[in-house]
């Protein structure tokens, strides 16, 4: 009895629709099986619905069913209909793209089918475990299609199962791949390859990219038996090129035996000559010779490379090559290549992209910054203009946002070249003064600066080359016209670094027109500018313009305490200049005595207490505010200052001695400080009055 109703579930199961081949399968297989698998797998069709209540639930809601199935605990383990309904009900969801619940109906379907009576329904299982590899494929889900597909494969054959064992196969040689077991991947991929005439045009296929995988994670064995079996498999296939040129790259990264290496290379070369990666093999070619002592050969075949391919990456990497790697005099067909190389890069449009950005998006035709710096180190010293030129006028196109330029000086300035450095700035910045003639004619636009000979700006500031700057300032004048172009904040930045440099070699008086410019014509409102402008106008401006100044940079400041008692400072130093003495030691004697002032800021404050009186004649009262710098900075360059004045107050009362007593101070503490060499000076100079008088005393 027992015995019919088993064969009875097994015819059932055997027509059942859901078990014949399951929709989700077949979809999935579609663009992996090859046609003549996909044409024999078996599907389910209208013509064989289910009859019954739940058939037309699935149909109707298959979500709603999915979900009452999962909720639900499992019927007796000997309910073959449950299984049946797990696995139409998984193919329904399937379609309609959720894979996650067909997996999950799938493997509680494979549990009941294991579990009890159902455990020999073996076409059962097969059919769920292929939906599993399925559903778990399009999920990602590597390690279960590994591990699924390997225990329908184990499975004893029906002889009709062919289309599953092949799809099977094939699922499992791609996980295989994806989790990087590729030694494995190629053994099953051997395999399917028995399977018929599309399975081993499939297995040539994916052994190539087993091959490629296994080569960029150093298995080069597998990587080389990976091509071996294609070229095997189909030595006239369309793809034979790259399975020859693989095996060749497995010899040439192995490096076990240059000479096979090359001779993979040449044959290569020579079979394929049009192949785009001829460039490249010959450029391998080249340094397998180098190792193997023939020199002159690889030469040859270099020259190959930048003559017959100029315009390939191998050509680009082969001219870095040369730069980078010897000191020798290039051949002319090398110093050519590059002439030609940068010429292009030259005639490309000027951008605002960054360079960093354009070689993230592929752009092929950059230089890095260290070609660029020993492009002109060599250009330099062998005082090759042609190349100089030509590398400057890359870096003035291509440099979007000036940080290649930047790099380069860095580069050059810290290699022990730092006199590259500087004619390279010298270069950039003499096309600031160039650029001058445009601003002469009004109803012509402002030229645009290069971002490059902005970065030579902040790179000369940064090092402390101000004197380089400078010249620049004397030579140009300040923009009169504003730009509202995107180009203007370039020009901003460069002018603001001209005026500094004046700053920054005492020539304030020279910077007013400047710092005009930046705030009246170019609009700058930020504070530091602000009290630039106020400073020289405080210095050599008109008063109500210093006045106005002031006012801005107040403003400006807003509530920051040491922004305002910057421009209190400078308040008290106009005050000063209108001979308002009181008004100035007021304002000063309130940052001495404010707790929030700056540390730097009191000491100078002080200094300043001490000038008013010295300018009024008041020395005694001059002396006493200098000794009281020391207590709030001894060590600071105000002291040093403070020093400096009281003895010239000293000398003023006619007390030598506490003069020259000061001096000596000051030369002891702060030898190096600016303020030294006048001290000297005056000490020099009060032993001489002391040794003229000497004779009179006597």
């Amino acid at each position: 009895m027992e015995a019919t109703a088993t064969g009875k579930r097994r015819t059932s199961l055997g027509r059942h629709p859901a078990l014949r081949g399951l929709g989700l399968v077949c979809a999935s297989l579609a663009a992996l099986l090859p046609l003549e698998a996909v044409a024999q797998a078996p599907m389910v069709t209208a013509a064989a619905p289910i009859q019954t209540a739940q058939a037309t639930s699935v149909e109707s809601d298959p979500t709603t069913v999915a979900r009452r199935l999962l909720s639900e605990p499992p019927p007796a383990s000997d309910d073959a209909a449950y299984g049946q309904q797990l696995v139409e009900t998984a193919r329904a969801v399937g379609r309609k793209g959720d894979f996650e619940t067909a997996l999950e109906l799938l493997t509680r379907a494979l549990d009941h089918y294991q579990s009890g009576p159902l455990a020999d329904e073996r076409e059962a299982i097969l059919i769920t475990r292929m939906g599993i590899t399925s559903a778990a494929w399009q999920l990602g889900k590597h390690e279960l299609v590994i591990e699924h597909a390997s225990e329908l494969l184990l499975l004893p054959s029906s002889g009709n199962d062919s289309p599953q064992r092949t799809a099977a196969r094939q699922f499992l040689a791609r996980s295989l791949q994806q989790a990087g077991q590729y030694g494995r991947a190629l053994e099953v991929t051997t395999e399917l390859a028995a399977a018929s005439t599309a399975a081993k045009t499939f297995a040539a296929e994916h052994a190539l990219a087993i091959g490629g995988a296994a080569l960029r994670s150093d298995q080069l064995n597998v990587a080389a038996d990976a091509y071996r079996f294609y070229l095997s498999s189909a030595p006239a296939g369309p793809r034979a090129a790259d399975a020859m040129l693989g095996l060749a790259w497995t010899a040439v990264i192995g490096g076990d035996s240059p000479e096979q290496a090359a001779e993979q290379l040449a044959d290569f070369i020579a079979a394929y000559p049009d192949h785009h990666d001829v460039p490249h093999a010959l450029q391998a070619q080249a340094k397998v010779l180098r190792q193997l002592g023939r020199d002159d050969d690889a030469e040859r075949i270099s020259m190959q490379v930048l003559t017959d391919h100029a315009s390939s990456e191998a050509a680009k990497t082969a001219l870095e090559d040369y730069l980078l790697s010897s000191s020798e005099p290039w051949p002319d067909a090398v110093r050519t290549a590059w002439l030609d190389r940068l010429a292009a890069l030259a005639a490309e449009p000027e951008t605002n992209i960054s360079h960093a950005a354009r070689a993230a998006a592929g752009v092929q035709n950059t230089l890095s910054a260290e070609v660029v710096a020993q492009l002109l180190a060599r250009a330099l010293e062998n005082g090759d203009d042609g190349i100089w030129q030509a590398t400057v006028q890359v870096m003035v196109r291509v440099d979007g946002d000036g940080l290649l330029t930047f790099q380069v000086l860095q580069l050059l300035a810290a290699g022990q070249m730092p006199h590259i450095a500087e004619h390279l700035a010298v270069e950039l910045l003499g096309r600031i003064i160039d650029a001058q003639a445009g601003d002469s004619a009004a109803e012509q636009p402002l030229p645009v600066l290069p971002a490059a000979c902005e970065s030579a700006c902040r790179w000369a500031g940064l090092m402390g080359r101000w004197s380089l700057l400078a010249l620049v300032a004397e030579q140009s004048q300040p923009t009169t016209r504003r730009d509202d172009r995107s180009g203007s904040t370039r020009r901003l930045a460069i002018d603001r670094l001209l005026a500094e440099s004046l700053m920054q070699t005492r020539r304030s008086h020279e910077a007013l027109p400047w710092w005009d410019a930046i705030i009246d014509v170019q609009g700058a409102a930020d504070f530091p500018t602000l009290l630039r402008g106020a400073e020289v106008a405080t210095a050599h401006g008109p008063v109500e313009q210093a006045a106005l100044r002031l006012q801005a940079a107040s403003q400006a400041a807003a509530e920051d305490p040491l922004g305002l008692a910057l421009v209190q400072i400078l308040e008290a130093e106009l005050a000063v200049r209108r001979a308002r003495m009181d008004e100035a030691r007021e304002l000063l004697s309130a940052i001495v005595r404010a707790t929030d002032s700056a540390t730097e800021l009191r000491p100078r404050a002080q200094w300043l207490i001490g000038e008013t009186y010295f300018l009024q004649g008041k020395y005694s009262e001059a002396i006493d505010q200098y000794r009281r710098v020391d207590a709030l900075d001894a060590e600071g360059e105000w002291a040093a200052a403070a020093l400096l004045q009281a003895g010239k107050a000293f000398e003023k009362l006619g007390r030598s001695r506490e003069a020259a007593t000061c001096y000596t101070a000051l030369l002891s503490r702060f030898g190096d400080s600016p303020n030294a060499a006048q001290a000297r000076s005056r000490l020099a100079h009060l032993g001489d009055r002391d040794r003229a008088a000497a004779p009179l005393r006597r």
